[in-house]
This record gives structure tokens, sequence and C-alpha cells, in this order.
């Protein structure tokens, strides 16, 4: 067999990368795929990697090809998510902003009062 385990897992992991899906239908996509690889290899075996890639693709035409397959809810739904936390992020990272801005001009202030001194005096 011409083709490492080492370039396989890497194969494998930068088609992972590639996947925008839940972890349930990342896991299946990619058990279903390593087994078409598995065949590709064990019907092809003096075949090397980039034989391999230029028959099966390259990770991202297959990510590609999987989000083009994929029901367009589940992307939408994970998209959202996505949309959800990064709101989320910047309304945290405001109220810290907006409190530190507060913080500041408070101690600014206290730095820098005034005060006043009422002098009398009684005139003879």
């Amino acid at each position: 067999m011409n083709i490492s385990e080492k370039e396989r897992k890497k194969y494998i992991q930068e088609i992972k990368r590639n996947l925008v899906c839940n972890n349930e239908q990342r896991n299946k996509f990619l058990d279903s795929f390593s087994d078409n690889m598995d065949d590709y290899i064990s019907n092809n075996p003096n075949a090397d990697f980039a034989q391999m890639q230029k028959e099966l693709g390259t990770p991202e035409e297959i990510a590609a090809a999987f989000l083009e397959n994929a029901s367009a809810s589940n992307v939408k739904k994970q998209m959202s998510f996505a949309k959800w936390i990064a709101a989320g992020v910047a309304v945290v990272v405001f109220a810290v902003i907006l409190t530190l801005v507060i913080e500041i001009a408070d101690a600014h202030k206290q730095r820098t009062g005034y005060f006043s001194e009422v002098i009398t005096e009684e005139i003879e």
C-alpha cells in the first residue's frame, strides 16, 4: 500500500475541518467516507496519495459536495447557532467596555475633583 496511515488520517482531519454541520452528521459522513476510502485503497493497491486525492477529491471539494447534499435546515440551524454565540460574545464585550469606561470616568472625577473653602473674617 502506497498510502500511509499518516496521510489517510491527515486527509480525514482536513475534511473534518471543512465540514459545517453537527457532530452526529459529521461523524456519520466521515465513517461512510472512510469506508469508501478504504475500498479505494484495497481496489487500487499501487495508488499513491496524489492519485487517491485526484480520484476522491480534495478535502474542500468533498466538504462542498457534502454541503450541497446536506439538508438546508440543518446547515441553517448550525449557522444560526453560531450567530447567536457571536451576538452573545459581542454583548458581553460591550458590557465590559461600558463598565470600564464608567469606572475610568468615576476615578477621573475623584482624582481631579475640587473643593471650596469659605473664609470668614470679622471686619472691625
